[in-house]
């Protein structure tokens, strides 16, 4: 009896990680892999606000919730390298690159977009 309880509960945790595994493995499918990266630029950089890159995100055709979860990482990384993609799965979203002497350049997959954001006047082009 002792024998067989051993067996039941060793294939009742192998069962059970083989479980666990599939569901930490297809978590992330549903919205992607999201990630804020640089891109390489001229070296020029912007220090951005919050209405700026909420603007500019809804302006490319992100969503609210793709705005919290990436604006902050976005804005950290046009200040200090001057330029980023998100890319959400496989798929660049969305590249930013600032533009001297005060603009953004941004290039939207989502919505088609190519436009520039003058960041000293709050003007989109």
């Amino acid at each position: 009896m002792p024998n067989t309880m051993t067996s039941v509960l060793k294939e009742l945790i192998k069962y059970s990680c083989f479980f666990l595994l599939i569901l930490v493995l297809f978590s992330g499918c549903a919205n992607g892999v999201r990630r804020v990266a640089s891109v390489p630029n001229n070296g020029d950089v912007a220090d951005l606000n919050s209405d700026d890159i909420v603007l500019i995100m809804q302006h490319a055709g992100f969503t609210d919730e793709q705005i919290l979860k990436q604006g902050t990482d976005l804005r950290n990384v046009i200040a200090m390298q001057g330029g980023a993609y998100i890319r959400i799965g496989k798929k660049v979203e969305a590249i930013f690159a600032v533009q001297p002497p005060d603009y953004i350049h941004v290039v939207s997959r989502i919505t088609g977009a190519n436009f520039t954001y003058n960041f000293k006047t709050g003007e989109l082009k």
